[in-house]
């Protein structure tokens, strides 16, 4: 009754896992004017793929709750789901999306398919002042504070974020924390004692470089879902349709007697390596369109 982890099929988590695995399906020509697509043999990618559907054919990955849902927070938060494939940036977002879970998780290395130590990115972000504020300077001071001065990246920090500057990455303060500051102010013993943040340092210190993301990457990752996204979409009905059939198997009825109603069959199987494919014609349509040269 629990699940691994929980993928209703996020592209940027995709992304990562295919570098992770040392894949580097997309490459872009230093003139910007040539896109490679190569999802179908990117070894990596195939790696990632075929693990992720063994997965999901054994029933290990949950496909019907999609990540940031209430449904995905009450099942972390309940242990059906036990584990997130995250970035460094999750702490803060546990403490908050899963309160009830304080003392029950832990950080560790993210697992390879050779066991050797190497790891990926998964989102990132950056701090900015828009034209249209109304208080630019004020504004300004304080991204200046948070990210360069020591007690505004230590507060920060508290509260569970990842430094950008190598000397709070490798500082005690940092190396040993326990705790994640919560929005009272209250220092949680999230990971139970646990000084996660030496798991987390030494992860970015193994960070795999070479990867590139497609000068499109906001179409690609859109399109995903309606390429890709079909096998989850498939490995979800299908899901459904086997359990109503295993209720009228067993002779559940409802109040009035009658069995569960049989849901429509979910036809023919929908692998990844299907919206894989159509995931890279797509990819392949949308590049030519905006005037790239398409290898």
């Amino acid at each position: 009754g629990v699940y691994i982890a929980a993928d209703s099929g996020d592209a940027s988590f995709y992304d990562a896992m295919i570098w992770l695995a040392g894949g580097r399906p997309f490459h872009t020509s230093n003139d910007g004017k040539t896109v490679t697509i190569d999802l179908a043999d990117d070894a990596g990618t195939k790696t990632f793929t075929a693990f992720w559907q063994k997965m999901i054919d054994e029933g290990l990955v949950d496909t019907r709750s999609s990540t940031w849902s209430e449904s995905w927070k009450r099942k972390l938060g309940s242990g059906a789901v036990a584990s997130v494939f995250a970035g460094a940036w999750m702490p803060s977002l546990l403490l908050s999306d899963v309160p009830g879970g304080s003392g029950l998780w832990r950080v560790t290395r993210m697992p390879t398919s050779d066991g050797k130590p190497a790891n990926a990115e998964n989102g990132g972000s950056a701090l900015s002042v828009l034209q249209s504020s109304r208080k630019p300077d004020a504004a300004f001071r304080f991204l200046d504070y948070v990210c360069h001065s020591k007690h505004g990246i230590a507060t920060r920090v508290d509260g569970g974020s990842f430094p950008a500057d190598k000397a709070t990455l490798s500082s005690d303060a940092f190396l040993d924390k326990t705790t994640v500051t919560d929005e009272r102010g209250i220092a949680i013993p999230y990971f139970d004692g646990q000084r996660y943040n030496r798991v987390l340092a030494e992860a970015a210190e193994t960070v795999s470089t070479g990867y590139q993301y497609l000068p499109f990457e906001v179409y690609a990752r859109n399109d995903f879902s309606s390429t890709v996204g079909k096998a989850y979409d498939w490995s979800t009905a299908k899901y459904k349709y086997d359990q109503a059939v295993a209720r009228i198997e067993d002779g559940v009825v409802d109040s009035h007697g009658k069995p569960p109603k049989l849901p429509e069959h979910p036809g023919k199987r929908i692998a990844l390596t299907d919206g894989i494919a159509s995931w890279q014609k797509d990819l392949e349509e949308y590049g030519f369109n905006q005037g790239f040269t398409i290898e």
